[in-house]
């Protein structure tokens, strides 16, 4: 091979973005993650061009942004990392700020992506504000929405108007007069609110990654010499996803279950009586990781150290009466349609004289923690105490 036709091999260039830049594509489509491209075929003499677009969100105006772009040999075993930097170079952006400003809060938070409860409301405000030193006129706002939980029924307004063959509201001079002409440093809102639709579709199965787009649209006509209209476009995307409902289930027994249980019942002052207690978890929507449940006995509720299934993590700490049930992963769906998440331990207690007529708590409250991993929030479930289910009565 000559030597001027010789390949780069194992070459890679990286591309490390500043806080706040949102990536939407790249020419040529990066060969890892949304930075990295392989540079493998790259010949001496040869030029290559890499066009990225993306926008700038949470950022201040007169703020600098810088990017560096680093190249080299990939690391072994080390996907998209450099082993040796060839070359590297930064390059920095001044933030200024959009002729007209929108923001979109969303449950009173401006953030890049929302998270909300399956079972509640939306309320959107979209924020506007006109930064030139010149009115702009015929001012027009648009939301446009789409998304699996998204149900036109669901769109409720104070004013604009819902078109429900585009699933677009509209903003401007025939619903509001005041946005004919907007003075310089002119602001204003516009509210809508949404409730999601059904979480199933229409084959009864629950629906996966449950997300409601939002796509901010902002139109006006900037006065500029000699009276010429400049049309002004603004256009802002918002991504909100469903919340999975977590819930955490339990109960006592003295009969049924995995273990077998001992001693009389419904119990009497001072005898030993075991019981049963199961915790189950249902999860609908979204994979949920990191949980653990965890709650404390009583001090006079004795542990007996079975657990079943016995393969689960249960732990008790003698001294502080705390109980974990280190659960891991919970799937999708788990504890629906037949698929059981549970985990049973045997517990006793020996009732006193002044104990009689009674039902005496053998579970504190629990407490079940996780993070959602579609959603990116941490959840959280409560049962409430659980007592032995009857009250004690006398010898």
């Amino acid at each position: 091979m000559n030597e001027n036709t010789k390949t780069a091999n194992d070459l890679v260039a990286k591309l490390d973005y500043p806080f706040g830049f949102e990536f939407i594509s790249a020419n040529p489509s990066p060969s890892l993650s949304n930075n990295v491209w392989d540079l493998e075929g790259l010949v001496p003499g040869k030029e290559l061009e890499i066009s990225v677009t993306g926008r700038m969100i949470d950022v201040f105006d007169g703020e600098e942004k810088i990017f560096h772009v680093f190249s080299g040999p990939e690391k072994k075993g080390d996907k998209g990392e450099l082993g040796v930097t060839f070359n590297s170079l930064a390059h920095s952006l001044l933030i200024k700020k959009p002729f007209i400003e929108t923001k979109l809060f969303v449950n009173n938070e401006y953030k890049k992506e929302y998270s909300v409860a399956s079972k509640s409301s939306i309320t959107g405000i979209v924020y506007w504000t006109n930064n030139l030193d010149s009115e702009v006129k015929d001012l027009e706002i648009t939301a446009k929405f789409s998304g699996n939980i998204f149900n036109p029924k669901n769109v409720d307004l104070k004013e604009g108007f819902f078109d429900s063959k585009t699933n677009t509201i509209i903003w401007d001079k025939n619903t509001n007069e005041g946005y004919a002409s907007v003075l310089p440093k002119g602001k204003g809102a516009s509210t809508f609110t949404i409730t999601p639709g059904s979480l199933f579709a229409l084959n009864g199965d629950l629906l996966l990654d449950p997300t409601l787009d939002v796509q901010i649209s902002l139109k006006g006509k900037q006065v500029e010499a000699g009276n010429i209209l400049k049309n002004l476009d603004v256009i802002e995307n918002k991504k909100i996803k469903i919340i999975s409902d977590v819930t955490l289930l339990g109960k006592s027994a003295y009969a049924g279950g995995p273990f077998k249980n001992t001693g009389p019942y419904p119990s009497i002052p001072e005898k030993e009586t075991t019981y049963t207690i199961t915790f189950g978890l249902a999860n609908t929507i979204n994979n949920i990781s990191k949980a653990k449940m965890i709650t404390t006995l009583p001090a006079r509720v004795t542990y007996k150290n079975l657990v079943s299934p016995n393969n689960e993590k249960v732990t008790f700490n003698e001294d502080t009466r705390e109980l974990v049930w280190d659960i891991g992963n919970i799937a999708r769906e788990a504890g629906l349609k037949g698929n059981k998440k549970e985990v049973a331990i045997q517990v006793s207690y020996t009732p006193s004289l002044s104990e009689v007529g009674l039902n005496p708590t053998l579970v504190n409250k629990s407490i079940l923690t996780g993070y959602d991993d579609f959603a990116n929030v941490e959840v959280k479930a409560e049962k409430g105490v659980l007592t032995m289910g009857s009250n004690i009565k006398e010898e």
